[in-house]
């Protein structure tokens, strides 16, 4: 995860651009342009996944700091990926972004309601998934600092901290 290493005020700012992004989409189309389109805003750490089961183990080995998925996949739906991932209070802070054709107002309702925290239509407008992007991290990191700083200790280590998530979190998932 991206966080400060010092939170004290004279600490140099974080790049969000060095931020591990997930991409979870069945169509490999939607995963080549979403990263392009990332990369060309100067995102640099994105990782793809064709599937929702393989991206959860890698959720499991090293949390990634902004997750994008789609809806409707087969094997595990975006709907229940995002219930999953928002079940463990370790992985509760991750920015979920949906990126859907079914942008209906009930389905983009019911995506927010399990704990999106945005959702954009696809086709994927670049100015708007970066924007969008940009934003649900920039937020996070300025959460998780505001949050580290009323803490009279510091947040633990990173590799401590995966090492806490990869432990919590059950092996034999499906």
């Amino acid at each position: 995860m991206v966080t400060l290493a010092d939170t004290n005020q004279d600490a140099d700012p974080v790049d969000y651009k060095q931020a591990s992004i997930h991409i979870i989409d069945d169509e490999e189309i939607i995963l080549e342009t979403t990263g392009l389109l990332l990369r060309s805003g100067g995102f640099t750490n994105i990782s793809l996944f064709r599937n929702a089961v393989a991206a959860v183990e890698q959720m499991k080995k090293s949390p990634p700091d902004l997750i994008l998925t789609d809806i409707h996949m087969p094997e595990i739906s975006g709907g229940f990926l995002i219930s999953f991932i928002r079940s463990f209070p370790q992985l509760y802070q991750i920015p979920i972004i949906v990126i859907t054709a079914d942008y209906s107002d009930r389905s983009v309702a019911n995506v927010m309601f399990l704990g999106a925290t945005h959702c954009l239509a696809k086709p994927i407008e670049e100015a708007a998934l970066i924007s969008t992007v940009t934003t649900a991290i920039t937020t996070s990191i300025t959460t998780a600092v505001t949050t580290d700083t009323r803490k009279t200790t510091s947040a633990p280590a990173a590799s401590e901290r995966e090492s806490r998530i990869s432990t919590d979190l059950p092996d034999n998932l499906f």
